[in-house]
Protein backbone atom coordinates (compact mmCIF):
# COMPACT_ATOMS: atom_id res chain seq x y z
CA UNK A 1 0.00 0.00 0.00
CA UNK A 2 1.30 3.50 -0.87
CA UNK A 3 -0.41 7.22 -0.75
CA UNK A 4 0.35 10.40 -1.12
CA UNK A 5 -1.06 12.82 0.24
CA UNK A 6 -1.20 16.92 -0.13
CA UNK A 7 -0.74 18.08 3.41
CA UNK A 8 -0.41 21.89 3.62
CA UNK A 9 0.27 24.51 0.78
CA UNK A 10 1.42 28.10 2.29
CA UNK A 11 2.50 30.63 -0.21
CA UNK A 12 5.50 28.90 -2.20
CA UNK A 13 5.59 26.01 0.12
CA UNK A 14 4.16 22.86 -0.27
CA UNK A 15 3.95 19.30 2.49
CA UNK A 16 3.27 16.38 0.87
CA UNK A 17 3.16 13.14 2.87
CA UNK A 18 4.15 9.60 1.85
CA UNK A 19 3.25 6.49 3.06
CA UNK A 20 5.01 3.08 1.84
CA UNK A 21 4.73 -0.05 2.49
CA UNK A 22 7.86 -2.12 2.62
CA UNK A 23 8.34 -5.59 1.01
CA UNK A 24 10.50 -8.45 1.74
CA UNK A 25 11.92 -8.33 -1.66
CA UNK A 26 14.32 -5.16 -2.46
CA UNK A 27 12.42 -4.78 -6.14
CA UNK A 28 9.10 -4.68 -4.83
CA UNK A 29 10.33 -2.24 -2.30
CA UNK A 30 12.20 -0.11 -5.16
CA UNK A 31 9.04 -0.12 -7.57
CA UNK A 32 6.95 0.72 -4.69
CA UNK A 33 9.30 3.88 -4.05
CA UNK A 34 9.86 4.59 -7.64
CA UNK A 35 5.71 5.08 -7.23
CA UNK A 36 4.98 6.76 -4.56
CA UNK A 37 7.82 8.99 -5.37
CA UNK A 38 6.07 9.89 -8.84
CA UNK A 39 2.87 10.40 -7.00
CA UNK A 40 4.53 12.72 -5.00
CA UNK A 41 6.24 14.44 -7.98
CA UNK A 42 2.24 14.80 -9.54
CA UNK A 43 1.06 16.51 -6.59
CA UNK A 44 3.93 18.56 -6.73
CA UNK A 45 3.36 19.50 -10.11
CA UNK A 46 -0.10 20.20 -10.31
CA UNK A 47 0.82 22.62 -7.32
CA UNK A 48 3.44 24.57 -9.29
CA UNK A 49 1.33 24.87 -12.34
CA UNK A 50 -1.67 26.21 -10.10
CA UNK A 51 0.48 28.64 -8.41
CA UNK A 52 2.49 29.82 -11.78
CA UNK A 53 -1.03 30.12 -13.43
CA UNK A 54 -2.61 33.98 -13.49
CA UNK A 55 -5.67 34.94 -10.94
CA UNK A 56 -7.88 35.45 -14.11
CA UNK A 57 -7.24 39.25 -14.41
CA UNK A 58 -7.25 40.69 -18.37
CA UNK A 59 -4.11 40.57 -19.90
CA UNK A 60 -2.33 43.46 -21.65
CA UNK A 61 -0.46 41.46 -24.64
CA UNK A 62 1.00 44.11 -26.82
CA UNK A 63 -2.06 46.37 -27.28
CA UNK A 64 -4.81 43.56 -27.63
CA UNK A 65 -6.80 43.10 -24.11
CA UNK A 66 -7.12 39.40 -23.58
CA UNK A 67 -9.84 38.08 -20.55
CA UNK A 68 -10.17 34.75 -19.26
CA UNK A 69 -12.99 32.43 -19.99
CA UNK A 70 -12.73 31.14 -16.62
CA UNK A 71 -10.77 28.15 -15.28
CA UNK A 72 -10.84 24.71 -17.23
CA UNK A 73 -9.19 21.48 -16.55
CA UNK A 74 -6.01 21.28 -18.70
CA UNK A 75 -3.91 18.24 -19.13
CA UNK A 76 -0.34 18.26 -18.29
CA UNK A 77 2.41 15.57 -18.72
CA UNK A 78 4.99 15.60 -16.21
CA UNK A 79 7.67 13.65 -15.90
CA UNK A 80 5.97 12.15 -12.69
CA UNK A 81 3.09 11.27 -14.55
CA UNK A 82 -0.14 13.14 -16.34
CA UNK A 83 -1.19 15.86 -14.15
CA UNK A 84 -4.79 17.75 -14.76
CA UNK A 85 -5.19 21.24 -13.62
CA UNK A 86 -7.77 23.73 -13.52
CA UNK A 87 -6.19 26.75 -15.61
CA UNK A 88 -7.51 30.32 -16.59
CA UNK A 89 -7.85 30.09 -19.95
CA UNK A 90 -7.91 33.55 -22.15
CA UNK A 91 -8.87 34.94 -25.61
CA UNK A 92 -9.16 38.07 -27.58
CA UNK A 93 -12.96 37.19 -28.47
CA UNK A 94 -14.91 34.02 -29.11
CA UNK A 95 -13.49 33.31 -32.67
CA UNK A 96 -9.82 33.62 -31.72
CA UNK A 97 -7.06 31.34 -30.21
CA UNK A 98 -6.73 30.51 -26.72
CA UNK A 99 -4.25 31.11 -24.53
CA UNK A 100 -2.92 29.42 -21.30
CA UNK A 101 -0.04 32.02 -20.03
CA UNK A 102 2.20 31.71 -16.82
CA UNK A 103 3.37 33.75 -14.42
CA UNK A 104 6.58 36.00 -15.96
CA UNK A 105 8.64 34.90 -12.84
CA UNK A 106 8.35 31.60 -14.08
CA UNK A 107 11.48 30.59 -15.90
CA UNK A 108 9.48 28.04 -18.23
CA UNK A 109 7.80 29.59 -20.77
CA UNK A 110 7.33 26.85 -22.30
CA UNK A 111 4.47 24.04 -22.84
CA UNK A 112 6.42 21.34 -21.92
CA UNK A 113 7.31 20.10 -18.71
CA UNK A 114 10.72 21.33 -17.99
CA UNK A 115 12.71 18.40 -17.06
CA UNK A 116 11.60 16.40 -20.62
CA UNK A 117 12.64 19.63 -22.17
CA UNK A 118 15.98 19.99 -20.58
CA UNK A 119 16.73 15.96 -20.61
CA UNK A 120 16.87 16.54 -24.97
CA UNK A 121 13.54 14.29 -24.84
CA UNK A 122 11.34 16.47 -27.04
CA UNK A 123 14.04 17.19 -29.48
CA UNK A 124 14.43 13.57 -30.12
CA UNK A 125 10.72 13.37 -30.78
CA UNK A 126 10.63 16.32 -33.13
CA UNK A 127 14.12 14.56 -35.09
CA UNK A 128 12.09 11.21 -35.41
CA UNK A 129 9.14 13.17 -36.72
CA UNK A 130 11.55 14.86 -39.47
CA UNK A 131 13.11 12.25 -40.47
CA UNK A 132 9.39 10.51 -41.12
CA UNK A 133 9.94 8.06 -37.76
CA UNK A 134 6.51 7.38 -36.11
Amino acid sequence: MMTAKLINVEGSKIKIELTLELSRSMLDTEINIQKGLNEVGCIASKEALKYLDTDGSPLKIGEEIWKSKGEQPKEYQTSYGEVIVNRHVYQRSPLRKNVLPLRKRSKDNHNINAIIGKTGILKNVRDGRQRGEK
